[in-house]
């Protein structure tokens, strides 16, 4: 042991002195160069991280958003295959280009260039119509800007039905989905997705029509479901007066926070419930009011934390009250 230890005194001696230098780790190699690439790919990302700006982050999800809208209004048309043909097209160019399939790739980008001219020539009708309906309303580019006014035209068309059917005595039952999905009750239902107008939600509730005995569910400015099967109310404060339908109304908003609209076959007053509470024989004014007030606030509340999630995503007993 004495020997050994007066080796490695010498030993340093030598290389402190320079007769000796350390052997360098070995970066050569495979694995050297691996890891040198690796270390200069990350290095790249750092770098182009640090030059990025706020006004590059916007740009980047303006873009993203605009296509994303274009996809979507074109997803159902013969323009929504041609893109996605393009955008096969341009993944498959992409590819030979790294595998060295040079007489492909030539063919391929030789077709791209002369095949969006043909594109223009053959669909030109569909593209005029395209940018005709991309400054218009129903295009909706930002609709997240429109959403006081979508709810405000859902609003007057549910009162409007609500009020004709009241004064015809035709029972209703109207539920508006908010924050707790309502999947399992319309499931019991029959699906529809349909856009909300006067004249369905009263074919609806016509008493000799199919889908007139149980809920409509409405969700994001569609009629999701009809015919639904609420769960009754187990409040025993409630009113002996008001029968299933009214409890219907008020047992879905005691399990969620759902906002019913309640229209009385017996006596042709519209109730509106929330949080297990129901208020009754609203007149159109107050109804329309309160109606705004329940489903715009929740919309507000949920507004910038949609706009965040978007965001994020491109980066990676009170029963009897009268």
């Amino acid at each position: 042991m004495l020997n050994i230890a007066l080796y490695c005194g010498k030993l340093r001696e030598a290389i402190t002195k320079g007769a000796l230098t350390p052997i360098p780790p070995n970066t050569s190699g495979f694995f050297g160069d691996e890891m040198n690439v690796i270390n200069e790919f990350f290095q790249n990302i750092i770098g182009n991280i640090k030059t990025v700006n706020v006004g590059d982050i916007f740009d980047i999800l303006i873009t993203a958003y605009i296509i994303y809208k274009v996809l979507m209004a074109t997803k159902r048309t013969a323009a929504g295959g041609i893109i996605k043909g393009i955008a096969i097209i341009f993944v498959v160019i992409w590819l030979t280009n790294i595998l060295n399939l040079n007489v492909i790739n030539y063919i391929l980008t030789s077709l791209l260039s002369s095949g969006l001219i043909i594109v223009i020539v053959l669909f030109q009708p569909e593209l005029r119509g395209f940018l005709g309906r991309f400054g218009s309303k129903n295009f909706k580019l930002f609709s997240w800007l429109n959403k006081t006014e979508s709810r405000n035209t859902e609003i007057q068309l549910v009162a409007d039905a609500c009020y004709s059917m009241a004064s015809h005595r035709v029972g209703a039952l109207i539920v508006f989905e908010r924050d707790t999905g309502l999947n399992e009750f319309a499931n019991s239902g029959t699906f529809l997705n349909a856009e909300i107008t006067r004249e369905l939600l009263e074919n609806i509730f016509y008493p000799k029509a199919p889908l007139h005995d149980g809920a409509v569910i409405i969700r994001k400015h569609h009629i999701l479901a009809a015919r639904c099967t609420l769960p009754p109310s187990g409040n025993q404060g409630i009113s002996p007066e008001l029968g299933m339908r009214h409890r219907a109304g008020i047992g879905i908003t005691e399990q969620s926070d759902a906002v019913t609209v309640i229209v009385s076959e017996e006596t042709g007053s519209v109730s509106l419930a929330v949080d297990g509470l129901v208020k009754r024989n609203l007149t159109r004014d107050i109804f329309i009011k309160m109606l705004e007030e329940y489903i715009e606030e929740e919309d507000d509340k949920k507004g910038l934390n949609k706009m965040f999630v978007r965001v994020s995503s491109v980066f990676g007993s009170g029963g009897n009250a009268k």
